[in-house]
């Protein structure tokens, strides 16, 4: 099994305590799978040898937003599922451009940004989500915001994501959108 960093370790752990697939974790972390399940096993067997109940306290004085980013990259049939779990601010806008980049610059014709566990979303994120659909657009692509948490749905009016970026509450609404989009845009080329 090939060594990790202490850094993909961490990540590869919080992933997998959030019952994200493994598949999922290979993907996200550009691990190979065997190894990812390695780890898993690894894990498990330690967790049984060593099972003490585990008492989190929380620090009531502490905000209840989370401040990290995690972002997740899911393949489907047909498109793709960026899953942002975190907050979309300034300071992981950096994080957020380079998955973006690299789904602009993929094979895919239609990407989703699931947003259902975005607890914050701030002007520079948003600024960044209208950029990039105007970038996916130039190249004939597809990207839309998926799922978005109640935190960030009336963040998303106030920012003007919602009038600028389509917005679904399910993956069959935008898989839907997606490619019927494509139809109606060469109809009416055809007409």
């Amino acid at each position: 099994m090939r060594e990790i960093s202490e850094e993909m370790y961490h990540r590869f752990y919080r992933l997998q305590k959030r019952n994200v697939p493994p598949e999922a974790i290979a993907n996200t972390l550009n691990l190979p799978l065997r190894t990812v399940q390695q780890l898993i096993n690894r894990m498990n067997m330690t967790h049984s040898k060593t099972s003490k109940k585990v008492t989190t306290v929380q620090n009531p004085g502490k905000s209840e937003i989370a401040d990290y980013l995690d972002i997740y990259f899911y393949t489907k049939t047909r498109y793709s599922i960026i899953q942002l779990v975190g907050v979309l601010t300034e300071q992981y806008s950096e994080n957020l451009d380079k998955e973006l980049q690299k789904a602009l610059s993929s094979s895919w014709k239609a990407i989703a940004l699931e947003m259902s566990n975005v607890s914050l979303i701030d002007e520079t994120c948003s600024n960044l989500i209208i950029s990039y659909y105007q970038k996916f657009m130039g190249k004939d692509k597809f990207l839309a915001i998926l799922d978005p948490s109640p935190a960030v749905d009336s963040q998303l009016i106030e920012l003007k994501l919602e009038n600028n970026v389509p917005v679904f509450g399910t993956e069959l609404a935008f898989e839907d959108n997606a490619f019927r989009k494509k139809i109606k845009d060469s109809k009416r080329r055809n007409n």
